[in-house]
C-alpha cells in the first residue's frame, strides 16, 4: 500500500455504499525543470516532461503542452495495462468523490504563462494537480486492506490505476 494513502488526511469521506476516502493527489517535479531555458519556450510549440503524479500502479508522467509562451494543457501518461477507460460505475464513484470535495465537474484547463507556471516547484505542483480538479485519489477500505484508485483527467474521462493492498496499521 502506498504510504500516502494512510498518512494524509482525507479531503472528504463518505459512504458509497462502503466507506470512501478522497485524498489530494501528489505531484513530484523533475529536477531537470530547474534547468529549462524559459526564454526558448516563449515561442513555438513544445511538450516538456515536468514530473510525476504519484500513486497507482505506477507514477504517471506529466507533460506540459506549451504554445507560444503559454502552458496550454497538461497530459498524464497512463500505466501499462490500465490504459482502458473507466467503466460507468467507476465514473459514477469518481463523480461522487468530486462532489464530496466540492468539485463536481472538472474545470477546463486555463492557459498560464510559462513564467508563472515554472516559478517554483511547489507552485507548479499546485497548478498541475489542484485540489481535485485534475487528479484525485479514492481509497476504499475492505476488511483489513485498503484499495486506492488514482484518477487523472485528460482529456475529460478517467483512467483508473489500483494502488495496491496491504494491511492497515
Amino acid at each position: 500500500m502506498a504510504s500516502g494513502a494512510k498518512k494524509d488526511k482525507p479531503l472528504a469521506a463518505f459512504d458509497y455504499p462502503m466507506r470512501i476516502e478522497v485524498r489530494k493527489a501528489k505531484f513530484r517535479p523533475l529536477a531537470s525543470v530547474a534547468a529549462l531555458d524559459l526564454s526558448r519556450l516563449r515561442k513555438g510549440r513544445h511538450k516538456i516532461e515536468i514530473g510525476f503524479a504519484e500513486g497507482g500502479c505506477c507514477d504517471r508522467l506529466v507533460t506540459a503542452v506549451i504554445k507560444n509562451g503559454m502552458v496550454a494543457g497538461i497530459e498524464f501518461e497512463g500505466c501499462g495495462n490500465s490504459e482502458k477507460r473507466a467503466d460507468p460505475g467507476t465514473l459514477a464513484l469518481v463523480a461522487a468523490a468530486r462532489q464530496a470535495i466540492g468539485v463536481p465537474t472538472p474545470s477546463p484547463w486555463q492557459p498560464v504563462s510559462v513564467a508563472e507556471f515554472f516559478r517554483s516547484a511547489p507552485g507548479m505542483g499546485g497548478i498541475v494537480i489542484s485540489c481535485g480538479d485534475w487528479c484525485i485519489q479514492i481509497c476504499i477500505r475492505l476488511e483489513h486492506e485498503m484499495y486506492c484508485l488514482l484518477c487523472c483527467l485528460w482529456p475529460p474521462g478517467c483512467t483508473v490505476d489500483i494502488l495496491g493492498t496491504g494491511p492497515l496499521e
